[in-house]
């Protein structure tokens, strides 16, 4: 046993270095959001800092996803014409030499053959040596190739330094056992590290919480660890005692851990990283929620990956030392083990062979032989057996190599159209340069090409179509009536596209695109929620607070609701006790178990029947209330006297349940008196009001600090109460530029209609974990109406029209704003605040009404072709499965949801108008000349093009690698802590989407490609922006989105390029005028990126 490094000799720079450490190797895992405010986000977002194709490559090593879909799939498109040859040609120009050779008595380019190995899936990958014996032809190229002794097949011996050079980088030590030994070392830590974080990081949904949490997780560990059997199930003898001698101090003991298992400090960021990748849901919400410090359960249960680590550690510490002495009869740390692997390289390569199944006859007899002695680390046996094993396997890897070599052969000369009789003119220089070719063609580079192909052409099919647009769109604006019936502003999300198209089809509408929270970012409180909830995206921090309050109006229904809401929160909190309770197995099921037997039934079987009745139910025992929003802020005078008037209320109520008396002692003076006795303001004795109370001394301090304790009648109370009410709503200033703001991003900023309608969006589904990342996700992961509502709001008052009206908005008096919702699983559009349109606007309404109905009738049956097409015939039956599905809580697809998104047009409506771009496009709204200076341009790139960016990466590989990237099936979810959801009884949290949101059974709904950007705006002024945030300079140059520039300037098209720069896209001969295709790179616009080359990891 190695000596452990002394605590008391660790300072604190030690330690804040170690953190450097940790939050670097933390970089590589992505942030996980809890369910409940589902947040897109990419999960190779730590790698972003990497080109596209490595950073795919370095989340294989890390986390063993797939970063494309596989070749087969890319060739199903490329039949179906999806792909054509000149997409694949032109993607492979980045790679492919100015150099032929003759084949089978043809000359081709070096193109030519690497297309007809993609399309004809030659690659070793796509499995040709699999069937090599069934191509006729094979047999007799293979006798020629060996008869070719200059065929050189490229394969070497493996050499020790090479395996040790990258032990611990490549590995962790529990891996590197798992792969040597056989053993499950990495699968039990992460199951018990499964079992410690769940039980820690719950919030409220274990019915017996873990005790000690405010110990902080390491410390919590420490003293329960000592108790759990388990660790001695592990193979770890002494735990307890082990435990209880480690450091109070995570970062100590991480230290002591790191020294003991002998890790260079060299190697730690890379080390830690895949001890964090190892689970990275459950690292990701760590991370997520350790930077969160207003979060109350992370104030009262700290937990980070430093104390992560300080448990998990240990766990390899242990049990890779215990494994390496059994098997090895080494110790179990870093140079130990490298040591090992130097002196007897060939027993370890035996060692990895036997346990990936490598190992053939007779060999695997010897193997088994050397197993059933004891001790098992006779390594003379292992280092003679794999000598002769490995000169074997040498041989036979040549002979297929051959074999394969000689099936590529047979296969390209198919897939040329050549006789493979004639394979056998090739001359050796030239068969030696295609072998070279073929060999290093690997799949990831394969892959990347399929990639840049499928986006290619999809690419040429949309800016043909936005051409052909732009001539109907210059017809269409000269004709256009000078004021629309109406103007609706949606947000971007893709399943808008489809609503804006059928509403503009209807004619008379004008659409526009911004994010969904309408630039309004804000902490909502609803009317009987305890907390408020931010609605704005991820990246804002909210200021201001908007409350949810019951019109005036609605006083009698107000107090039915509050006694409703309060018996149901009993209910329910009765009921969660119940199910902790000993007694309730014995109980609880013959006496309430109809009571959700009920339900059950009525949402499996009949689940269109239970919500009607449901509907009834709640409309007859729970009416909706007419509410409105604190869209005003109060002054503090105002806010003052609220305060003194609701505690005056509220004294009053106290002194009449506790001492019987009638209202005419309680006059408001003596109420007054009470308040300021118990607020502190008032000074001397009491005894006055007490004798108006006929209180003795004693009960009227007694009652004093009852209200101060109960009622939070107290100088405390005060503060905090006015502290709320002062941040609640916005002031007229405030509210100005918000609505300005938003005006201008969009471009509306003239020829105003008499309705303009702020549509947000949510989504109804029921039993649905998922259902947040159906909602808007600008609004966190929540409906948008709240936002809509207080935008509308904003835009009707006549003080922010004023001031609107000094900065040169001018919105005429007869113009009304509204707030609605569109259900994006049912298609229905609901608008809210309908007391507040005045009687000159109610034939307006009235057409908006019937015809949004309309509009997403049609939207309806447009989308149920891909949901449901068997029961969706027309528009009635198409809502009413729409319905059905949004009702039946066993439906495991509500909707499609965002998938297929793969564009983003930033720009005029003019461009994409009358364009059917099938649900894919997220449309943001934007007039270049408007924004001389460019800071609306700035705002949206910034904010809802990274957001997209966002979104499109987590559908991306949530669907080229549905179970590392996604989350599997919906059927084997189990949701955990109220923060996720695991597989099963216990797994990683799951990263992504799931199954049935990106895949249509085994086939990929969502095509994967990365988000394709257009903007209308000059390349200057995108330049401009992008130089100022390295953020999108990373995402544009990196190849994590493909840009394209519409400029107004000279009417040209380009996109942006990693290597060339700006590249300008021409008109196609014979086209219609308004198609491109790359010419020259633009020789003004080539500084960015000029040189950089494509990179790719070989």
């Amino acid at each position: 046993m190695t000596t452990q490094r002394g605590t008391d000799r660790i300072t604190d720079a030690q330690r804040m270095e170690l953190r450097s450490y940790v939050q670097l190797a933390g970089e590589c895992v992505s942030q996980y959001w809890p369910m409940r405010t589902f947040i897109h986000h990419n999960p190779l977002h730590g790698l972003e800092g990497m080109p596209f194709e490595q950073a795919v490559q370095h989340g294989e090593r890390l986390f063993g996803g797939r970063g494309y879909l596989n070749h087969e799939e890319y060739r199903r498109h490329f039949r179906e014409g999806r792909i054509t040859h000149k997409d694949l040609h032109t993607a492979l120009e980045s790679i492919t030499l100015d150099e032929n050779i003759t084949f089978a008595g043809e000359r081709f380019r070096h193109q030519e053959i690497l297309a007809a190995v993609m399309v004809s899936g030659l690659a070793a990958s796509d499995g040709v040596v699999d069937h090599a014996d069934c191509m006729p032809g094979v047999e007799r190229v293979l006798t020629w190739l060996q008869s070719q002794p200059s065929v050189d097949i490229g394969l070497s011996h493996p050499t020790p330094s090479a395996e040790t050079v990258h032990l611990t980088a490549g590995e962790t030590l529990s891996a590197w056992c798992d792969a040597t030994l056989g053993t499950t070392l990495v699968k039990g830590i992460n199951r018990e590290m499964v079992k410690w974080c769940s039980a820690f990081l719950d919030e409220g949904e274990a019915g017996w919480s873990m005790p000690g949490r405010d110990q902080t997780f390491y410390r919590a560990w420490k003293s329960l660890a000592v108790h759990d059997l388990t660790l001695r199930l592990m193979g770890i003898t002494g735990a307890a005692a082990k435990i209880r001698t480690l450091p109070d101090r995570p970062e100590d003991a991480v230290l002591e851990h790191l020294a003991h298992m002998r890790i260079p400090m060299s190697a730690w960021e890379s080390y830690l990283a895949l001890h964090l990748a190892a689970l990275p849901g459950w690292t990701g919400y760590l991370k997520w929620r350790s930077q969160q410090t207003d979060h109350p359960w992370q104030a009262a249960y700290p937990a980070d990956l430093v104390k992560y680590l300080a448990v998990r550690l240990f766990y390899e510490r242990e049990l890779a030392d215990a494994v390496c002495r059994d098997e090895l009869g080494v110790e179990g740390h870093e140079e130990a083990i490298r040591c090992f692997v130097e002196t007897h390289p060939h027993a370890y390569r035996l060692r990895r062979a036997w346990v990936e199944g490598k190992v053939i006859d007779p060999f695997r007899q010897q193997v088994r032989e050397i197993l059933r002695v004891k001790p098992r680390y006779t390594h003379h046996s292992w280092e003679e057996i794999g000598l002769r094993y490995e000169a074997h396997y040498h041989a036979y890897q040549v002979q297929q190599r051959l074999q394969r070599f000689a099936s590529q052969l047979v296969g390209l000369s198919k897939a040329l159209n050549r006789d493979p009789e004639a394979i056998e003119t090739t001359s050796q220089s030239d068969l030696q340069t295609l072998r070279e070719w073929l060999d290093s063609f690997s799949s990831h580079i394969q892959s990347s090409i399929w990639l840049s192909a499928f986006e290619g052409g999809y690419r040429n099919r949309i800016l043909q179509e936005l051409g052909e647009s732009l001539t109907h769109g210059e017809t269409r604006s000269s004709v256009r009536p000078s004021r629309a019936l109406g103007q609706v502003v949606f947000c971007i999300d893709v399943r808008a596209e489809v609503f804006r198209r059928h509403l503009e089809q209807l004619g008379g509408y004008e659409t526009f695109g911004l994010a969904g929270f309408f630039g309004v970012p804000l902490d909502y409180q609803p009317f009987g929620g305890h907390y408020p909830v931010a609605h704005c995206p991820v990246l804002l921090k909210p200021k201001n607070r908007v409350r949810e309050v019951p019109r005036s109006y609605q006083g009698l229904l107000v107090e039915g609701r509050k006694q409703a809401d309060q018996l149901s929160r009993t209910a329910t909190e009765l009921l969660h006790d119940l199910k902790s309770n000993v007694v309730t197995p014995y109980v609880m099921v013959e006496a309430i178990g109809w009571f959700f037997g009920v339900p059950l039934l009525g949402r499996t079987l009949f689940p269109t029947w239970y919500a009607k009745v449901k509907r009834w139910a709640q409309r007859v025992f729970m009416p909706s209330l007419a509410t409105t929003l604190t869209v005003e802020t109060l002054h503090r005078e105002e806010a003052e006297e609220m305060v003194a008037t609701e505690q005056r209320a509220t004294i009053r109520e106290a002194v009449r349940q506790r001492f019987a008396l009638d209202g005419a002692v309680l006059s408001p003076t003596l109420l007054e008196k009470i308040r300021r006795v118990a607020i502190g303001e008032a000074e001397g004795s009491h005894g006055g009001i007490g004798r108006e109370l006929g209180l003795t001394p004693e009960a009227e301090a007694a009652f004093y600090q009852e209200l101060r304790d109960r009622y939070r009648i107290s100088p405390r109370g005060v503060a905090a109460y006015l502290d709320r009410l002062t941040h609640t709503g916005f002031s007229t200033g405030e509210q100005a530029y918000l609505v300005e703001a938003a005006l201008r991003l969009m471009g509306l900023t003239n020829n105003f209609a008499r309705v303009v309608l702020f549509c947000a969006h949510g989504s109804t589904s029921q039993n649905n974990p998922y259902e947040a990342a159906l909602d808007c996700g600008a609004c966190g992961g929540n409906h948008g109406l709240p936002n809509a509502r207080t935008i509308a709001s904003m835009a009707n008052k006549p003080a922010v029209r004023e001031l609107l009206k000094t900065r040169g908005i001018m919105i005429p008096a007869d113009t009304r704003f509204l707030a609605a919702e569109h259900d994006t699983t049912t298609d229905s559009v609901r608008i809210v605040d309908l007391e507040d349109v005045p009687a000159t606007h109610r034939r307006d309404l009235d057409r908006l009404l019937l015809d949004l109905d309309r509009a997403g009738a049609q939207v309806s049956l447009e989308r149920a072709q891909a949901l449901a097409p068997c029961t969706s015939h027309d528009a009635r039956s198409a809502r009413q499965s729409a319905r059905r599905r949004s009702e039946d809580w066993a439906e495991v697809r509500p909707e499609w949801g965002l998938s297929k998104n793969s564009l983003i047009v930033i720009g005029r409506r003019a461009l994409t108008q009358g364009l059917n771009l099938e649900g894919r496009s997220f449309l943001h709204s934007y007039d270049h000349r408007q924004d001389a200076s460019g800071k609306i341009l700035e705002a949206i790139m910034t904010a809802p093009l990274v957001v997209a960016q966002w979104i499109n990466m987590e559908h991306y590989f949530s669907s080229v690698d549905n179970e590392v990237y996604g989350s599997g099936s919906k059927v084997y979810h189990n949701v955990v802590g109220r923060i996720g959801v695991m597989t099963g009884e216990w797994s990683d949290l799951r990263l992504g989407l799931p199954a049935q949101t990106v895949l249509n059974g085994s086939v990929p709904y969502h095509e994967p490609m990365r988000l394709l950007t257009i903007i209308e705006g000059p390349k200057d002024r995108i330049d401009r922006v992008i130089d100022k945030h390295p953020l999108l300079d990373q995402l544009i140059t990196l190849g994590w989105i493909t840009l394209i520039s519409l400029d107004p300037t000279d009417h040209g098209c380009y996109r942006y390029d990693r290597v060339k720069g700006w590249m300008k896209e021409t008109q196609q001969q014979g086209g219609s005028g308004h198609g491109w295709t790359d010419i020259a790179p633009d020789e003004r616009n080539q500084d960015r990126g000029a040189g950089r080359p494509l990179e790719i990891c070989h």
